[in-house]
């Protein structure tokens, strides 16, 4: 994930997949989140889902580089089901016809800050910071928006910068829509960027966001380039990233992570997954 453009769900241009199951198709379906009896679950190359799935036994794991070629392979019944944390299970779910998540979640996902090994003294001011924030109505309202995510409603807060003294370099994943992202305007937009500005504001920094990759935000902050970096970054990273000598943030938010199964012998899908926006 990369570019400093508006990501969002393209809905117009829905493809339909010709499965070659027959109308004899049966979904195999995960009646138990705890033992998936073998079947075939596709994650994400090393996002969440993978890290989290990873040694479980019931199960056989299948990785993918992509979102279009995992959902490509549950609709040819490739894989049996996908994983994903709460808000991309609603956008798969949006974005298609034939796919439904499993309750309950069988996981949970924190997502956090990454900072530049020099800057302790940053990090412990912002988990500081977040130990108070989360005792708001404010966060309590950020909680909700979060949990009740909706692709066709979502319109998130613009907090203004009002920080006048040192300046934070910050790396932003500014693909990670819904997470993290810029407007047209350059506003950086998106629930995990939230806590990163209420938190600048109260400590009267101020923030450069400058758009990147995950590998060059970590790169970055080796190299001080960056004191910060955000934007879909899970709490089950944290040991590989420690390792690393990158320093991790207490979670700003915890999430649950769902399996979608397929519902239908063929899925309805909107191939490009996501439009670009100059």
């Amino acid at each position: 994930m990369n570019a400093c453009k508006v990501k969002k769900i393209a809905l117009t241009c829905m493809v339909i997949l010709l499965s070659a199951c027959s109308s004899a198709w049966q979904p195999k379906k995960i009646t138990d989140v705890n033992n998936l009896h073998g079947l075939r679950v596709g994650v994400n190359l090393s996002w969440e889902s993978d890290y989290l799935l990873t040694g479980r036994t019931d199960m056989e794991i299948y990785r993918y580089d992509t979102m279009a070629d995992m959902l490509m392979a549950l609709n040819y019944d490739k894989i049996d089901a996908i994983a994903a944390d709460l808000i991309l299970c609603k956008m798969l779910e949006t974005a298609t016809d034939g796919v439904e998540r499993v309750e309950p979640a069988f996981g949970e996902t924190g997502y956090v800050l990454y900072f530049n090994p020099r800057r302790q003294d940053c990090m412990d001011e912002y988990n500081a910071f977040l130990v108070e924030y989360m005792k708001t109505d404010d966060y309590r309202d950020y909680q909700e928006r979060e949990k009740n995510y909706d692709e066709s409603t979502f319109d998130p807060p613009i907090i203004p910068q009002t920080g006048t003294g040192e300046t934070l370099n910050v790396a932003v994943e500014a693909a990670g829509y819904p997470r993290a992202f810029f407007d047209t305007e350059g506003n950086i937009l998106g629930y995990d960027t939230e806590a990163l500005i209420k938190f600048a504001n109260a400590y009267n920094y101020q923030l450069n966001l400058v758009s990147t990759g995950y590998e060059n935000a970590i790169l970055g902050l080796k190299n001080d380039l960056y004191d910060i970096a955000v934007g879909y970054i899970s709490d089950a990273y944290r040991l590989e990233a420690e390792e690393y000598g990158i320093l991790v943030s207490e979670p700003f938010t915890i999430t649950p992570v769902y399996f979608l199964q397929k519902t239908k012998p063929t899925i309805t899908f909107d191939y490009t997954w996501f439009e670009e926006e100059e």
